[in-house]
Parts: C-alpha cells; sequence; structure tokens
C-alpha cells in the first residue's frame, strides 16, 4: 500500500514486521485438540502438563487447550487432529471459552487433515467448527493479548460477537481465513448474534490479509460484520468477503454495515491498493462501509457488486455504499494506482457525507456508478469536503453529485471528475447548500449539468469567439469571478471537456485564450470565494474553424 499519508507509514511498517515475525515464529510448545467435547478434566497449568496429564478422558478439548496455552510463557500454537467426524467437526462449548490472554498464540484450523486453504479460484475447506448455541450469551473468542493469530476456523451462532479483540494490550493480533457468521460451506447464514469482529481500544490488528488464503468471509451476522470502535487506531480490514457468500457471488448479509468505524476509531485502513488486499463488501442490510470517526482510509474496495466487480449486489435498500455521518479527515479512495473504489449498485447513494459534523473528508479517484439514486450526496450542514479529483460518477439513477442545505461554508466538486449519464442533474446544489464546481467534466446527464435550487450568482454569457489557429473566447461574468470555459460535442448545455480559466476584471469582462478547439459549442461556469460556482452558460456555438477527429466523427455514428 503506497500512500501519502504521514501517519500510515508507521503503521504499515509495523503491521510488515508482525507479518514477518509471525512467519518466522518458532513455537515454543504446541498441543492438539483430537475432541470436539468441551469437557476440561486435564492438567492444564502448562501445555506440557495437559499433554501428559489429559484427565480421565483421555482427549484434550479446545478448552484446555487454550487453558493451557494461557498457562505456558512464549510463543505457543494449537492444532487439530479430531477423528470420528463425518467431514465437519462441530465443537459446541457449554460456557464461554476461556480468554486468550497469553500473547503469541496460534489457533490454526487448517490443521485438522483434509482442510484446504482458498486460492484465487476456490473457496477454502473448512473443518472444524465452533458453534455458540450452547455457550449462552458469549463471544467465540475474546483476545486481551498480543500476537494472536486465529486462522481456519468456522465461528457461527454465539450469542454475541464470533471474535472480540480487547484492549491496549490486544495489538498485532491477526484473524484470517476464517468463516465467522456462515455455515461450514461459507454458503448459509448461520450468524453470531451481534458483530462477526469487534475492536475496542486496540491497535494494529489485521482482519485478513493480502493473499487468498487470508481471506475471511464475514457474513450473515445479526450486527455489522466487522466494528473497529473507541479509540482503535491503525488496524487494517483487508481481502474480506463481508455480506457475500464464500464463492463471492451470493449475498449473505449483515443485518447492519459491512464495516462500522464509529466512536474514535482512527487512523484505520479498510482496503488497499492491490487485488489481493480489497475487500469486497456488499449486500449487507446497512451501510457499505460506515464511518464515524476521523482520519481513516477506505481505498481498493468493491462495495456493492460481487467479486467480479460486474454483478450488482447492493448494501442495504435504505442505505449507502459508503456513508461518513460525523469526522474529518477520512479518504475515500486514492490517487495512486489500486486506490480508488467501484461502489456501484447501493440501495440510495454510492458515497454519503452528511451532517455538521462531518468536514474536510476527501472522495478522489473511484468509480461511482449505478446507485439507485445519486453517485455522491454532500448534505445536512457538511462542509469543507472535496468529491475529487479523478472520480467516475456516472449512471446513478439520479443526482451524478447532489450538494444539499449544506450550509454556507463549501464544498468542493472537483478536478476531473466525469460526471456523465445520470438520470439527473450531473451536479445539484439545493437549499442552502454552496459548492465550487471546477474543472469537470460533466456531459451526457438527463437534467441540467449544474443546477441550483437558487441561484446565487448569475450564470457568465459568452458573447464571442475568434479560432485562427488559436481561440481567444470572451464574455462577461461577474467582477473578479473565475469563469472557466468548456467545449461540446452538442447543445445540451453541459461542460463537457474543461479548457481554460480566466479572472473576469472589475467590469465582468474576460478573455480566454486556448489552442485549436475539437468540438463546436462552447459553454462557461463562473466561481466566487463565498457562493460557489454558477451554472453552464447559454451554449455558444463556434463558426469558425475548429478540428474535428476522425474518432469523434466515428463516435457521432456509434
Amino acid at each position: 500500500m503506497r500512500r501519502n499519508i504521514s501517519w500510515i507509514a508507521a503503521p504499515v511498517l509495523l503491521l510488515a514486521l508482525t507479518l514477518a515475525f509471525k512467519q518466522d515464529i518458532v513455537w515454543a510448545a504446541s498441543v492438539t485438540v483430537n475432541s470436539t467435547t468441551d469437557i476440561s478434566d486435564g492438567d492444564t497449568s502448562s501445555i506440557a502438563n495437559l499433554i501428559a496429564n489429559p484427565g480421565a478422558d483421555g482427549v484434550i478439548s479446545l478448552r484446555e487447550a487454550i487453558e493451557a496455552t494461557n498457562s505456558t510463557t512464549g510463543s505457543d500454537s494449537i492444532a487439530f487432529n479430531i477423528s470420528g467426524c463425518s467431514g465437519v467437526c462441530t465443537i459446541q462449548p457449554l460456557s464461554p471459552l476461556p480468554v486468550i490472554s497469553d500473547g503469541g498464540t496460534m489457533i490454526d484450523g487448517y490443521t485438522q487433515p483434509g482442510a484446504v486453504k482458498a486460492t484465487d479460484v476456490l473457496s477454502a475447506t473448512l473443518l472444524i467448527e465452533i458453534d455458540g448455541t450452547q455457550a449462552g450469551e458469549a463471544d467465540c473468542f475474546t483476545i486481551t493479548s498480543s500476537n494472536n493469530v486465529l486462522m481456519g476456523l468456522v465461528i457461527n451462532r454465539f450469542g454475541k460477537n464470533g471474535v472480540t479483540i480487547y484492549g491496549s494490550a490486544a495489538v498485532s493480533n491477526t484473524v484470517s481465513g476464517n468463516y465467522i457468521g456462515t455455515n461450514a460451506n461459507g454458503l448459509q447464514a448461520l450468524g453470531n448474534q451481534s458483530r462477526g469482529v469487534y475492536i475496542q481500544f486496540s491497535s494494529h490488528n489485521l482482519i485478513g490479509g493480502n493473499s487468498p488464503s487470508d481471506r475471511n468471509v464475514i457474513s450473515g451476522n445479526n450486527g455489522s460484520g466487522v466494528h473497529l470502535h473507541t479509540q482503535t487506531t491503525e488496524n487494517t480490514v483487508s481481502g474480506n468477503y463481508i455480506g457475500l457468500n464464500a464463492n463471492g457471488m451470493g449475498i449473505l448479509p449483515n443485518k447492519s454495515d459491512g464495516v462500522t468505524l464509529s466512536s474514535l476509531a482512527t487512523r484505520n485502513i479498510i482496503g488497499g491498493d492491490t487485488v489481493g488486499e480489497r475487500n469486497v463488501i456488499s449486500g449487507n442490510d446497512g451501510d457499505g462501509v460506515s464511518i464515524s470517526s476521523s482520519g481513516n482510509v477506505v481505498s481498493g474496495n468493491h462495495i456493492g457488486t460481487d467479486l467480479t466487480g460486474t454483478v450488482c449486489r447492493g448494501n442495504g435498500t435504505y442505505w449507502e455504499g459508503v456513508t461518513i455521518w460525523a469526522g474529518h479527515d477520512n479518504i475515500i479512495g486514492g490517487n495512486l494506482s489500486g486506490e480508488g473504489n467501484l461502489i456501484a449498485c447501493n440501495g440510495v447513494a454510492g458515497a454519503r457525507i452528511t451532517g455538521s459534523n462531518a468536514i474536510s473528508n476527501t472522495v478522489v479517484g473511484n468509480v461511482i456508478l449505478a446507485n439507485q439514486q445519486m453517485g455522491v450526496s454532500v448534505d445536512n450542514g457538511a462542509a469543507r469536503n472535496i468529491i475529487g479529483p479523478d472520480n467516475i460518477i456516472t449512471y446513478n439513477g439520479k443526482n451524478g453529485v447532489i450538494v444539499a442545505n449544506s450550509g454556507f461554508t463549501l464544498n468542493f466538486v472537483g478536478p476531473r471528475n466525469v460526471i456523465a449519464y445520470n438520470g439527473r442533474q450531473g451536479v445539484y446544489v439545493s437549499g442552502t447548500g454552496r459548492a465550487t464546481i471546477s474543472q469537470n467534466s460533466i456531459y451526457a446527464n438527463q437534467y441540467l449539468g449544474i443546477e441550483y435550487g437558487a441561484e446565487f450568482i448569475p450564470r457568465p454569457i459568452i458573447t464571442s469567439a475568434t479560432c485562427t489557429g488559436t481561440s481567444n473566447i470572451f464574455g462577461t461574468a461577474c467582477p473578479g469571478c473565475i469563469v472557466e470555459v468548456f467545449e461540446n460535442s452538442n447543445t445540451d448545455g453541459e461542460g463537457e471537456a474543461y479548457l481554460e480559466n480566466a479572472i473576469a476584471n472589475a467590469s465582468g469582462a474576460f478573455t480566454i485564450t486556448v489552442g485549436a478547439l475539437n468540438k463546436r459549442y462552447l459553454t462557461a461556469t463562473a466561481t466566487d470565494a463565498v457562493d460557489g460556482t454558477s451554472v453552464f452558460s447559454t451554449v455558444f456555438p463556434v463558426t469558425a474553424q475548429f478540428n474535428i477527429y476522425l474518432p469523434t466523427i466515428l463516435n457521432n455514428y456509434q
């Protein structure tokens, strides 16, 4: 993951060192679970003592193994070799399992004979199922220590969370390659009653990873798939299916959000810039990603589609792909290769920034399309947010971008966004909303390219243009306003291709000089520092020489 954000360097380095450490671990001791029972009658004062004295039943349960590793210093592992099961071996704890309190413990379901890790094309075969129907109101695993690993397990039907990582000592833990909230083949919902994974007061944990074998399927739970809550910092959620089944195609919704970040959950990363780090967050009953905190990054994900990004699997009928409810300096997407999200097919907007506490957030480099209503909504007092650069916002059911009742502080739309083929306006500014709309490509929307509920500044007027080699464009606008001129293929009155800008003088006159024109019609906008950007000017037809290239001619007849 590559970013120009200073805070990310340290956690990414720490994460890399943590993963390298885990790969090179020499386990001080290992114990093998060989029974599905939940009895603890052996000597769990250490792993060695448990192996020597497993109790009257002569077998080692998962409960005994956790108790023994908690009592044994050093890095320990719990393996599985349970016989007598018909394929999947199901462990049903009769009460909450012991908290994992001694750091450096790996619980590895892939050690059960016949278990297979996921690949690019095949789902994992998991054979150790931990079923919470008899455990009461309990989490399956609660981790309060560091450098633990949970992998290759099916975790379902617990009265609380599938996995809880809690406390300032619970750092650098990894949860990877599990099915959390589904049955053993990952195709049916058997949800935990609260969240799939819950992290609180903890940092530098990894949920997933960057390869198919690291992929968790976190679906079917009654709360959020993943919830980062209260002073959870610099955690990473990557490479998972959240709200989909194990083949990444069908929907197994979490009943709330796919991922929730709330209450001082800061500087966390959801996704990454490689295919392996991509989460597919789709089909959930709430938002795909819900943010009520600051400084987080959501990048490189598919939000609202299947794993291929070609089939709609939208989140929440009444919810968004990504919503920022509060907080500042969150980034949705990124300006480097692989960092943009595909946000599509969601119930209301692709991305929404809402509320007076949602300020200075950025939506950059994403493809936002085919959402049921808006591509991007900025509303209810949200201020100083930036939509751009380089988003493609297209084929959404209503507006490409709407800025609604956002107060008198400007939000910024641009530069280099493509806002096209949306069902209503390209950009609609309503109520008390203000927006600076600059240097975008806005065209082929069903209604106007830019429209206001109440226009605050007059649109400019293009009065003439001379086109002999270079092109000089003349007109009038509000004095001191920045005028931007666009060229267009038709008379729809939008702004297909940005050309150049100039500042209108004290009498409102402006002149803009550009190279040879490639399209037949001109429009312009005017922007001031207080009231934002006007609607597009009346179309000005160019009658002098302009360039037409063969691809343009062909496009007109396709």
